[in-house]
Parts: C-alpha cells; sequence; structure tokens
C-alpha cells in the first residue's frame, strides 16, 4: 500500500480486491476478533488458483497465486497460516504438474 492507500501487486501488476481505499486498513483492537479488513486484501483466483481480472478472464495462465496472497482470507485472525499455505501451494504445484 503506498502512501496515498492505493494497494498493488508489484511483480505482475495483479489486480487486488479485498480492501477499499478510504477504508480503515486496521481494527483499533489488534487481537480483536474481526481480524483487520487489510489482511482481507489480495488477489482473485479461478478453480486452479490462477489470477483473475475483477470480470473473472484468466490473466497469466502459466501463474499460481498461494497463501496469504489468495484474496478473502485471512489466515492470521483463521489461525491457519502455514495450513493455507502448504495446502495451496500442494495444489497449485499439483495444477501446474498438470499442465
Amino acid at each position: 500500500m503506498d502512501i496515498d492507500g492505493r494497494m498493488s501487486e508489484r511483480v505482475f501488476d495483479l489486480p487486488l480486491v479485498g480492501y477499499s481505499k478510504g477504508g480503515e486498513p486496521y481494527r483499533r483492537s489488534f487481537l480483536g476478533s474481526g481480524g483487520h479488513p487489510l489482511f482481507r486484501a489480495g488477489v482473485e483466483v479461478n478453480e486452479d488458483l490462477q489470477p483473475i481480472s475483477p470480470s473473472g478472464e484468466l490473466l497469466y495462465r502459466n501463474l499460481y497465486t498461494v497463501g496469504a496472497a489468495l484474496a478473502n482470507t485471512d489466515p492470521i485472525q483463521e489461525r491457519s497460516v502455514e495450513g493455507v499455505a502448504l495446502l495451496t501451494g500442494f495444489a497449485a504445484g499439483a495444477r501446474a504438474g498438470e499442465r
């Protein structure tokens, strides 16, 4: 996130969803039960974990998004950090191997 509140994925310029500019990125309670909105931001993917545009168009056939980079997930709040990373990494690797 830049100083103006704009978020971007810097390597592939993928669109990010799950947090909108102008919203409060953090809640007052650091360990509150609702988590922090900023941590839900990420890359939207299709069923094969490939990044898609907001309209659902496949952006890269040979790129996969896994772990905390996924949109609308908060592995910290869910207490599943390693689980999400391992499971989605394994699934993406399997899909890439099929191609």
